[in-house]
């Protein structure tokens, strides 16, 4: 009923009944332009520096800016369909394909893997491999996406966003197929992600569920996780995945790590992130279940974060940590380790943010410990408020009134961040994730 309403609405102003799909598709197509650009950027100085480079580069470029007038005209065209939009843009998108294989020496493109496996291999090439146009996968499960929850662009989130602010939440528990996009939030972590190596030595992430499950025999893995991420990108949310965990889940995948590994394992990670139009990766390591988790360990976690943000210093970095902070807490000496090792010599820190896990103690222990944070974090690496995340839980602890942490946070300029989305229970955590954005912007 909600789609009928919205399509009659959508008519009588004068645009197509199909008009967010047409949108969303666009959306879809300038993110592939942006993501091929980015591939060929990733070039060695002396390939991407060449005039053919260059000249691509640039018509790529205007490639994008020709996309938006066929956009437009099919949008505000009341009669106009998703084929027709992607009818009109074909040519285009045919040239932006064929502009970027030329780029990169005539490789045929392929973001996903053609296995339907649930793991994939992250091989490191000696340059970036083509990345697949967007526009046939981003379609029409993004589109069930965002509808499903009734998500919609939200500017004032966009503009938290752009001055640093995170409204987040993580994503777990893969149990629906349908992935509604969260509302009330600006960046999405995908918990968890899982590292290992295989037998010839390469990383291979996987651990996510029902995300890397095809929509059938014919489909190739991670498309569900492939859409879900162009659902969200749609609605100006970023998306992180989510790497390690504690519990006795994923913690021990820090153990594949080595002096002799780091910066490959980091390639891999950057690759992943090119391969699926992901912004960044939120490093979970919370020394529990590691099988060597020591200082030494520590250390490798926080070379392995500057090494992947050396790939591409726009990708988004998180450190999650446990709340307790104090000389009787663990927490404090291991995170200081891994941060130190991500810093250059002015501690210029590769971490962009450190979420607190402060979910189960009452609100003033709480409040006390998160302040004992961001003082280190400030001190000895220049953080501003909005790059310490709260993290917040009402779902297996009932320890606070979750919107009274939330206006504290948002008083001491705070990022806060929901644990857990559900994505089987969609209208209780949309609830929480709403209730949380309500409290900060209200």
């Amino acid at each position: 009923m909600a789609n009928t309403t919205s399509s009659t609405i959508s008519s009588a102003i004068g645009r197509s009944l199909e008009a967010d799909q047409i949108y969303q598709q666009y959306i879809a197509c300038t993110q592939d332009v942006d993501a091929k650009i980015h591939a060929i950027d990733g070039l060695p100085y002396a390939t991407r520096s060449t005039p053919a480079a260059l000249v691509a580069r640039s018509t790529l470029q205007a490639l994008k800016l020709e996309l938006f007038p066929i956009y437009t005209a099919n949008y505000n065209n009341p009669i106009a369909t998703l084929s027709d939009f992607k009818a009109a843009s074909s040519a285009t998108t045919a040239k932006i394909q064929s502009t970027f294989n030329n780029a990169m020496g005539g490789e045929p493109a392929s973001a996903s893997s053609s296995s339907s496996s649930s793991s994939a291999t992250l091989v490191i090439p000696s340059a970036p491999p083509s990345v697949s146009s967007s526009s046939s996968s981003a379609t029409s499960h993004s589109t069930t996406a965002s509808a499903s929850s009734g998500a919609v662009w939200n500017p004032t989130l966009t503009a938290l966003q752009a001055e640093g602010i995170e409204l987040a939440t993580w994503l777990v528990d893969w149990t629906s197929f349908q992935y509604p996009v969260p509302q009330g939030v600006n960046t999405v972590n995908i918990f968890v992600g899982n590292m290992h190596l295989d037998s010839n030595g390469t990383p291979v992430i996987d651990g996510f569920g029902n995300l890397s499950v095809p929509y059938n025999d014919r489909t190739p893995a991670y498309k569900i996780m492939n859409d879900f991420i162009a659902a969200c990108h749609a609605q100006n949310i970023a998306v992180k995945i989510s790497i390690g965990g504690g519990g006795g889940s994923y913690d021990h995948c820090w153990d594949i790590l080595t002096r002799d590994n780091v910066e490959h394992v980091a390639k891999a990670l950057s690759q992943f992130c090119i391969q699926h139009h992901i912004d960044g990766v939120d490093f979970d390591y919370e020394g529990t279940t590691s099988h060597k988790s020591g200082p030494e360990q520590q250390a490798l976690v926080g070379k392995l974060i500057k090494a992947f943000k050396a790939e591409n210093p726009t990708y988004l970095t998180s450190l999650c940590t446990n709340a307790g902070y104090g000389p009787n807490y663990q927490w404090p000496a291991i995170v200081d380790n891994i941060l130190d090792n991500a810093s250059d010599e002015s501690k210029n820190c590769a971490v962009d943010r450190l979420y607190i896990m402060s979910y189960y103690n009452t609100l003033e222990e709480e409040k006390g410990w998160i302040n004992g944070w961001f003082e280190m974090a400030r001190s000895k690496y220049h953080f501003s408020p909005s790059q310490i995340t709260v993290g917040l839980n009402n779902v297996d602890a009932h320890a606070y009134d979750i919107s009274a942490f939330t206006r504290w946070a948002k008083e001491r300029g705070f990022s806060v961040s929901y644990w857990m989305y559900n994505p089987a229970q969609p209208r209780t955590s949309d609830q929480s994730t709403n209730e949380i954005f309500r409290a900060y912007t209200g």
